[in-house]
């Protein structure tokens, strides 16, 4: 038996529970994993969560502003091929600044060459808007055997596309904020 919840399909009931971070983050299960709801929206991963509750923590000491998830498609006029819009993941109004700021959540070997692309395209495109990456903790450039880190390399490459990149591993501890909810 399929059954829809908030556009998302599996077989059976889905897991529904309320988190312990507000009446309006709710967790669903199913064969997908586990997503949240955080303002209303369905957040595409864990990281995303975090980084969610990082800027409710920083909305109570007065430094964020304004939140939105995924908030505006970024079109890249003149493309035929490949990437032809963007969506970063949030868009935050700081107190000290008085421009956005957009994020993009990565973990793991998430960072493909499409995203670079994307990077690179939205900097040469909208070169007044900010574009942080935002990524759990800083790689160690150099693995076991010597050779570069691949994902330390996916970040230097990108890196030149973005205003900077945010390793937040330690205001999530700062403010206790999980990073895997089981």
């Amino acid at each position: 038996m399929n059954r829809t919840i908030a556009g998302m399909q599996g077989d059976g009931p889905p897991i529904i529970q309320r988190m312990g971070y507000g009446n309006d983050r709710i967790r669903v299960q199913n064969k997908y994993g586990n997503r949240h709801y955080w303002r209303g929206k369905l957040l595409k991963s864990d990281a995303e969560y975090s980084f969610a509750l990082l800027m409710d923590a920083l909305i109570k000491t007065g430094e964020v502003v304004e939140v939105e998830y995924e908030p505006k498609p970024f079109y890249f006029d003149g493309i035929r091929r490949g990437t032809v819009s963007y969506t970063p993941d949030f868009r935050v109004l700081w107190k000290a600044e008085d421009c956005n700021t957009y994020y993009e959540i990565k973990t793991g070997t998430a960072i493909a060459p499409k995203d670079i692309t994307k990077w690179k395209r939205f900097q040469s495109r909208y070169p007044e808007e900010k574009l942080i990456l935002v990524y759990p903790k800083e790689p160690n450039p150099r693995k076991r055997n010597g050779r570069a880190n691949p994902i330390w390399q996916k970040i230097e490459d990108g890196r030149k596309y973005l205003h900077h990149v945010w390793y937040v591993g330690a205001d999530y501890k700062k403010f206790g904020i999980p990073t895997k909810f089981s």
